[in-house]
């Protein structure tokens, strides 16, 4: 479950125990509940439980999509992603592990310090990095929702007419770096005017 909290890029300390996510309501609750436990990026983090527990919140990535992220993690593990009533512009991260491992030029790596306080309590200065767009880009992902389906990457369905969006992580990143080969990625970012 995301849990991300973007504090830490405005210098604020971040708590792995107490710092509240910024992505929905389901993380909270997810952090009070003994069986769930936080993978460390103080940014891009994830509430997790049961399956593979052990192996997500020993990732110790300095980059929010680095080959070692939980990101990273789900693409090789061949995870399926679930988007509760969500358009992919306001919730598919994902897009962003792909452009970092082509390496896009609209984007870059950018290091973020602040104090991160650990699970045993024990606050440091630490650094940690995003890859985060250029100035004149916005992320526009809109196109991936008609490519997903017509990949059969994706699947919709709908509980008590909430839409439900389940993504084959390995299927995207195949549609998402085809893209950034031969379209220049502009299916998931444009310029500013």
């Amino acid at each position: 479950m995301q849990s991300f909290n973007w504090d830490f890029c405005k210098g604020l300390s971040y708590d792995i125990l107490n710092s509240k996510s910024q992505t929905g309501a389901l993380a909270n609750i997810a952090l009070k509940r003994a069986e769930f436990k936080r993978t460390k990026h103080p940014i891009y983090s994830f509430m997790v439980a049961n399956n593979f527990q052990k192996d997500l919140i020993k990732l110790d990535n300095k980059g929010a999509f680095d080959k070692n992220s939980p990101f990273d993690f789900m693409y090789k593990n061949k995870a399926k992603m679930i988007i509760v009533d969500l358009p992919l512009q306001d919730s598919f991260t994902f897009v962003h592990y792909v452009e970092q491992c082509f390496k896009v030029s609209y984007r870059y790596n950018k290091s973020f310090t602040s104090f991160y306080i650990d699970e045993k309590g024990y606050k440091e200065l630490k650094t940690y990095d995003m890859f985060v767009r250029a100035n004149n880009v916005l992320t526009y992902i809109y196109p991936l929702e008609e490519l997903f389906l017509e990949k059969s990457v994706m699947k919709v369905v709908f509980f008590d007419e909430i839409c439900i969006k389940i993504i084959n992580l390995e299927k995207a990143y195949e549609v998402i770096s085809k893209d950034i080969k031969q379209n220049q990625g502009l299916s998931l970012h444009i310029l500013k005017a």
